[in-house]
């Protein structure tokens, strides 16, 4: 019979193991067990962190989720190796990749300046396609949803004031040839919801050209825990000169 003692110490336990998987799902923690990148035919899954760490460590096995087509499976796939400064279009086995679908698109084929990995996916991949992924053992990530795909990612006051700032170091002297984008003009692909925690994430992304052209693609992951400010986190790819 459970005893009233037992019951509060059985309380103790579960709320103890609450608080410390809470403590291990950080903003930061959470961010890190999430990478992205592409998924190729050839079975090849090449993918980049959000944080710039040549001495991360890859999870063993990641499970996917399409970053430009909603619905269908989650497959997993497993870690090969660490590509650092590999190209990762060199990875494709063959055929045309749809430019607008391709997280490393580049232009001359311009190197990543960040480590990559390469994974092997379980099942057959129909199409070359850009991926979120995440741990598949120390992360969890449900609810996958496209519902807000194209709406302007919300900005915060900070990054309004961080945005209005920029616009003004804009050099006088010289004449822009392309429009510069900013944090404002992301859109959503996604969201999901992080599993063991009250945390959601969001993934957006916009291009900037900057004033001289030369064109980066950046992707914007918001980690988001009730009561906060979401912690933004973000992979940048620079793509070429225009």
């Amino acid at each position: 019979m459970l005893t009233v003692r037992s019951a509060l110490n059985l309380f103790c336990v579960l709320v103890c193991a609450s608080t410390a998987v809470e403590a291990r799902q950080s903003e930061e923690a959470i961010a890190r067990g999430i990478v992205i990148g592409q998924a190729y035919v050839s079975g090849s899954v090449v993918v980049a962190g959000f944080f710039e760490d040549n001495a991360r460590s890859w999870p063993q096995s990641i499970t996917l989720a399409r970053l430009f087509a909603s619905g269908g499976q989650h497959p997993s796939a497993d870690f090969v190796r660490v590509l650092s400064q590999e190209h990762p279009e060199s990875f494709s086995g063959g055929g045309d990749i749809d430019v607008e679908q391709n997280v490393f698109a580049a232009i001359d084929h311009i190197f990543l300046d960040r480590p990559v990995a390469l994974y092997r996916s379980r099942v057959t991949i129909a199409e070359s396609t850009g991926v979120i992924g995440w741990s598949g053992t120390s992360l969890g990530v449900r609810d996958v949803s496209y519902q807000n795909r194209g709406q302007l990612r919300p900005t915060t006051p900070r990054e309004r004031d961080e945005v209005a700032a920029d616009k003004r170091k804009l050099p006088k002297d010289i004449k822009c040839t392309t429009v510069p984008q900013w944090i404002d003009a992301a859109k959503i692909l996604l969201t999901a919801t992080v599993s063991l925690t009250n945390a959601t994430i969001r993934l957006s992304s916009y291009q900037d050209p900057g004033c001289l052209g030369h064109l980066s693609t950046i992707y914007v992951l918001d980690v988001m825990m009730p009561g906060r400010e979401p912690r933004r986190f973000e992979f940048r790819h620079y793509q070429g000169v225009l």
